[in-house]
């Protein structure tokens, strides 16, 4: 549990931050009050007896201290605001020997009130305000903050500056509120007013700067946005081209990749049809054994084509078919016209010719 401590004249109060409930240190009312810590003990301790003062009967049998469970004010017993308010009422003004610096105190805690005077003084505020962040002075001021929440951290940029806005503006307006509850209900007490409220006009001011420079910082971030909005029509322009390039290329990778399967379709189907077919296997046989090879066929083809000759018997006939049946038979393990023309020194139209008469005369006669 935090809790914030403010330290004037030897006089300690504090302040829960969670809840608001103050306090001030035992030895510190004492002071305030004009007496002795040990007075003060006493009338405590009165209260649980048949002794107990009437007009403080009301404390009988209720927590007098506000928690003993803070461990860097483990030795400080905090005494409730309540319990305050009516012990030093009653040294200033029911007790056998009221004490002036009593009556000087109470009167300043009924100007405002004694729970928000404290609150004002350790910077406590209520939970639509964050705490007020105070510098180490000449008078020990010690406080703790809550740590930054996770959603705070996950806000943008200026709604971070705007809240920091807000938070210095309603800052300023309570330093604002306590000058003018000094000036208008001014006491005489022994507190350093002065000190007070010059240490309020300072932060004041300060507060008032950093909201001024956060404005300035808004206002910028602002006219940035403004022309950001500016070049939103030419950003959806050229978003929307970019998109309709995409789809285009996305449609030829598609054609791309259909003509890829179709390219490997076929060749798997023409591979299947070369290994299964006869010139394929002649085709894969080694050149040097080539004529040895083609000899059978060579003489299957010569064959076919004497049945045309009206001279089946003549040198020149035989010959002849024998030269086509050649030229045909290494056309059908696949070389090219201009290989055969090349490798038996015949004229390339002479084997396109050859290679033609050759191919319908098979073909009719078989």
């Amino acid at each position: 549990m935090n809790i914030l401590r403010y330290e004037l004249n030897n006089i300690e109060f504090f302040t829960i931050q969670t809840t608001g409930e103050s306090g001030m240190s035992q030895s510190g009312l004492a002071r305030m009050c004009g007496v002795t810590q040990k007075a003060v003990d006493n009338l405590l301790e009165r209260l649980g007896t048949s002794s107990c003062p009437e007009f403080l009967q009301s404390l009988q049998g209720k927590g007098l201290t506000l928690s003993t469970s803070y461990h860097e004010y483990h030795n400080v017993t905090i005494l409730k605001d309540s319990v305050c308010a009516l012990i030093l009422e009653w040294y200033a003004f029911e007790s056998q020997r009221p004490t002036e610096k009593a009556r000087q105190a109470f009167r300043q805690f009924a100007a405002v009130g004694i729970r928000t005077w404290i609150q004002t003084l350790t910077g406590w505020q209520n939970f639509t305000t964050s705490p007020i962040p105070e510098k180490e002075s000449k008078q020990s001021v010690r406080t703790t903050y809550h740590p930054q929440t996770l959603e705070d951290g996950e806000l943008s940029p200026l709604i971070k500056q705007i809240n920091s806005l807000q938070h210095h503006l309603k800052i300023a307006l309570k330093h604002r509120h306590a000058i003018h509850n000094i000036v208008e209900k001014p006491v005489a007490v022994d507190l350093s007013l002065n000190r007070v409220v010059h240490t309020a006009v300072h932060e004041q001011a300060a507060k008032l700067n950093q909201a001024l420079i956060a404005l300035e910082a808004i206002r910028e971030q602002a006219l940035a946005l403004e022309l950001l909005t500016q070049k939103i029509p030419e950003s959806e322009k050229i978003t929307q081209s970019l998109n309709q390039l995409t789809n285009v290329i996305e449609q030829m990778r598609q054609e791309n990749n259909h003509l890829k399967s179709i390219i490997r379709q076929q060749k798997a189907l023409l591979q299947s049809r070369r290994q299964i077919s006869p010139k394929y296997q002649l085709a894969t046989t080694e050149l040097e054994n080539l004529d040895q090879t083609l000899a059978p066929r060579i003489q299957e083809i010569t064959a076919i084509l004497m049945k045309s000759q009206k001279r089946q018997g003549g040198t020149r006939a035989i010959s002849t078919c024998t030269r086509r049946a050649e030229i045909y038979a290494r056309y059908e393990i696949g070389q090219s016209l201009e290989e055969i023309a090349q490798a038996l020194n015949t004229p390339y139209q002479t084997v396109k010719s050859y290679v033609k008469l050759t191919r319908k005369e098979m073909k009719y006669n078989t």
